[in-house]
């Protein structure tokens, strides 16, 4: 992941840092390491310590034994499930780099290589983090553009309107920018202070039916009636009224013909993976 980092998403200001980071975590365990009167690297200690991360990882993901709503996702909202195992991994990972250095013949060097590898490690967390949120931070940009461009448009909805968005991506890699019924109509209530109001977005998922619009999002579906129904193309900066299912069916054999937008595959809890 970090490999991948540095070659497509390189940000100096992560990178420097970073660096800073590595120094820091290095300079703390070293002087610990120097200060401790008994062996601060001990095999003993280490392999409970890997023991242990693998105890607290299975106790984090068994809550899921009761539920199948787990999802594994490395990048996206979804991998909140992981928060609790996650605390595992790092014993583990401590355990394993502390058993990896006790191979070096010299307490010395057994020491700095432990300190060396655990502040390599919380660099790569760093960048991988930080890179991530990058993503956050610019979908945001692009949220708040949509909507100023929205309320621009229509500078009032009728109460009671629902607004489709379409000509946007879902998703900027694993940050969501509006992918359904509750990000675009909270933003879209909030703003106008009209809570009738409904929105969603255009994604593969939408289909259209004799009396509705229909979309779904975590095996939920939602109907849109052709009742004060407008759909938005952010592209074109133009306003459809659709108010049949024939309306409907010639908007999108003319501008989105396969609900995509031309957008890379997004999954929701995932967004588009980056690694």
């Amino acid at each position: 992941m970090v490999w991948k980092i540095l070659k497509e998403y390189p940000d100096p200001a992560i990178l420097a840092l970073g660096g800073i980071l590595g120094l820091i975590v290095f300079s703390y365990l070293y002087r610990a390491a120097t200060q401790t009167k008994g062996e601060a690297i001990n095999q003993s200690a280490m392999l409970k310590c890997i023991a242990c991360g693998v105890v607290v990882f299975a106790l984090g993901y068994a809550i899921f034994l009761t539920n199948d709503q787990v999802i594994f996702s490395p990048t996206g909202i979804g991998n909140r499930t992981a928060i609790a195992a996650a605390a595992g991994i790092a014993l583990s990972w401590v355990g394993g780099l502390g058993w990896i250095s006790r191979f070096l013949p010299v307490r010395y060097w057994q020491q700095r290589m432990f300190c060396a590898l655990i502040a390599l490690l919380c660099v790569s967390g760093f960048l991988i983090n930080n890179t991530i949120a990058t993503f956050w931070i610019d979908a945001y940009r692009q949220e708040r553009m949509i909507l100023t461009d929205i309320l621009q448009q229509f500078p009032s909805l009728p109460p009671g309107s629902t607004l489709i968005l379409d000509g946007i991506c879902p998703y900027d890699g694993p940050a969501i920018v509006f992918e359904s019924h509750w990000d675009l109509a909270g933003a879209l209530m909030t703003s106008y202070r009209d809570y009738t109001i409904q929105a969603d977005v255009v994604t593969p998922n939408l289909q259209v039916e004799e009396d509705a619009v229909s979309t779904s999002l975590y095996s939920v579906k939602y109907r849109y009636p052709y009742r004060k129904l407008f759909i938005y193309h952010f592209g074109r900066k133009r306003a459809y009224s659709i108010q049949d299912a024939d309306a409907a069916r010639r908007y999108f054999r003319t501008f989105s013909q396969d609900n995509s937008n031309g957008c890379p595959d997004g999954y929701a809890g995932h967004g588009v993976s980056i690694f």
